[in-house]
């Protein structure tokens, strides 16, 4: 029984197309198709133990209130985006300590009057 169940967690967790909200959600979307006693506590501890979802403290500079500064590392893609009465030019920007996936896009003019070098050619 126990191989079944760490089958069912693995395909759940590391599926291509799974994504990863926590140990909550993964609980309600895997109870929908399987159940077993004690499932709730195994998804947390199976989320809880797996090092792909700590970010290692040292690796970030924190400030005194716990935050930190996200900074931009490259510029992946470029759009424009049109509104009711104006263009907006945007920038899909990669902030470091998050992957490509995580990328957001920004205004263009915003960017380069905030992070001026990250535009120099």
């Amino acid at each position: 029984m126990r191989e079944a169940k760490d089958e069912i967690l693995d395909e759940a967790h590391n599926a291509p197309y799974a994504m990863h909200p926590g140990s909550t959600r993964m609980y309600r979307d895997l109870r929908e198709h399987f159940w077993w006693k004690g499932m709730k506590k195994d998804v947390a501890e199976r989320y809880r133990s797996d090092p792909s979802h700590v970010i290692q403290v040292s690796d970030i500079q924190l400030r005194d209130d716990l935050s930190y500064e996200e900074i931009p590392v490259a510029i992946l893609d470029t759009k424009e985006k049109v509104l009711r009465n104006k263009t907006v030019q945007l920038v899909k920007v990669l902030w470091r300590n998050h992957a490509v996936e995580e990328a957001t896009w920004e205004p263009l003019d915003a960017m380069k009057e905030k992070y001026p070098g990250l535009f120099d050619d």
